[in-house]
């Protein structure tokens, strides 16, 4: 994996993350990680996360929004990553 050398920072009310995965398994994988994500903030006290929804069969979506009191918001780092796969000694798994 490589990061981009430049990252943005920015304050929202409320982000959407939605995975538009290529098929229904695939994006309710996405929909049981985000639901760890939900398990393991609970576990440190957020209690305002709400649960993962499945969207149109492909898609997956987790909402950060804060809770209504005062006027917190959510901080949203953007790290650019570019991810490379490489299979060695494929030939020897099929037989």
């Amino acid at each position: 994996m490589r990061w981009g050398n430049s990252s943005s920072v920015e304050a929202y009310d409320r982000v959407n993350l939605t995975i538009e995965a290529d098929n229904p398994m695939t994006a309710r994988a996405w929909e049981r990680a985000f639901g760890e994500v939900r398990q393991r903030a609970m576990d440190e006290n957020v209690t305002w996360l709400p649960k993962p929804e499945l969207l149109d069969g492909n898609k997956a979506r987790l909402t950060i929004r804060p809770e209504a009191a005062g006027d917190r918001k959510v901080i949203l780092t953007v790290y650019q990553a570019n991810y490379t796969v490489t299979i060695h000694n494929a030939a020897s798994l099929v037989e």
